[in-house]
């Protein structure tokens, strides 16, 4: 799960149900915001925080692992600026937990037109990956989009490149038609589960979706929230 201001204040630090995670802990966080007077807009929110732990975990993913005995999660820090309705600027990162260097760092530029318009733009230093070395680090670019072709007819795609590496994290491209009665989504997406795989896999999707009665195909709409942040459906 990314560590970010929200994951400080989860119960589980897993997701799903198979792990759950064993804590005795505090959080400590501090957030403001700027709201525009007139039209009570956010313009500008800043968050940072801790937790600080008083036991070791020793739930881990492997079993063999051993207990994780940091003091503390390390600063984790984010902030995003609206620009306008439209445009906005957001960055994170997250410090060591024993010498306060950088373990991720993330900037984004995001614009937002309506509920079928996104376009992302990020940046990210990673060196937070359990397949790879503390000594290690990813910098990557990712660049999404959603674009409307027509009123029913929508292009998508994710292009995610770790530049130091020059190795494809992620690339999808595909088409979505919906109208009030049916929707029918294609996707094609080359991806590494992880930053180290030497080779990538390769997905075909397709799902047909008869709205009020069923759904041919499945798990391609999580696919896309995943792949494209701020990705929903279109709904008539």
């Amino acid at each position: 799960m990314d560590r970010d201001i929200d994951w400080l204040f989860r119960k589980n630090r897993f997701t799903g149900a198979d792990r759950m995670g064993d804590a005795n802990q505090l959080t400590a966080a501090l957030t403001t915001r700027l709201l525009d007077g007139p039209s009570g807009r956010e313009r500008l929110r800043a968050s940072i925080g801790q937790i600080q732990y008083f036991e070791d975990r020793r739930v881990n993913l492997n079993p063999d692992e051993p207990p994780q005995t940091s003091a503390n999660s390390g600063l984790i820090a984010q902030g995003q600026v609206n620009l306008s309705s439209r445009w906005a600027v957001q960055g994170g990162v997250q410090l060591e937990p024993d010498n306060n260097d950088i373990l991720r760092g993330a900037l984004d530029v995001r614009y937002y037109g309506n509920p079928r318009q996104l376009v992302n733009v990020s940046y990210l230093v990673d060196r937070d990956q359990p397949d790879l070395s503390l000594s290690d680090q990813i910098h990557s670019v990712d660049i999404a989009f959603f674009w409307p072709l027509s009123a029913q007819w929508r292009t998508m795609a994710r292009w995610n490149q770790a530049l130091n590496t020059d190795r494809n994290l992620e690339t999808l491209a595909g088409l979505e038609y919906e109208d009030c009665c049916w929707a029918l989504r294609v996707v094609a997406r080359q991806y590494r589960d992880s930053p180290a795989d030497a080779d990538a896999q390769t997905s075909f999707y397709m799902e047909l979706e008869l709205k009020g009665l069923s759904r041919l195909g499945s798990g391609l709409e999580s696919v896309l929230q995943s792949s494209i942040i701020g990705y929903q459906p279109i709904r008539y």
